[in-house]
């Protein structure tokens, strides 16, 4: 979602509606789509010269925070990805505990449970 709000304003219409004035003001010029019109609500919000509205100001704002956030938590390519994602973790202590406690688990039913079946007689072993 957060991709295609970048895309197009009207995708996100909390945005659209905040910066429907500074729409009809700043980028009345320029087609909709292809985030065109949201390429110039972020280019007037970094212009000290244009002034936005307060409430799309905050808004735009938010959603380029939650842009670069997302950029930032993107999901684990590989094992390695993943592995460092663990190690950097402030609870990484708590998920190699359950790491531990699974194993451990798995460990102690295979323990337990292993001769399920009908056990062999040592002459039919030895044939």
């Amino acid at each position: 979602m957060l991709k295609e709000s970048k895309a197009d304003i009207f995708v996100d219409p909390v945005l659209h509606t905040a910066c429907a004035l500074d729409l009809k003001h700043h980028c009345a010029a320029i087609n909709p789509g292809r985030g065109r019109q949201m390429s110039c609500l972020m280019e007037a919000l970094q212009d000290k010269q244009v002034r936005l509205q307060p409430e799309c100001k905050g808004r735009l704002q938010d959603r380029i925070d939650m842009w670069s956030y997302a950029a930032k938590v993107a999901p684990a390519e590989g094992f390695s990805d993943l592995a460092l994602q663990v190690m950097t973790s402030p609870s990484k202590s708590y998920i190699l505990f359950m790491i531990a406690l699974a194993v451990s688990i798995l460990f102690l039913v295979g323990l337990l449970c292993g001769r399920i079946t009908k056990r062999v007689t040592r002459e039919l072993k030895d044939r």
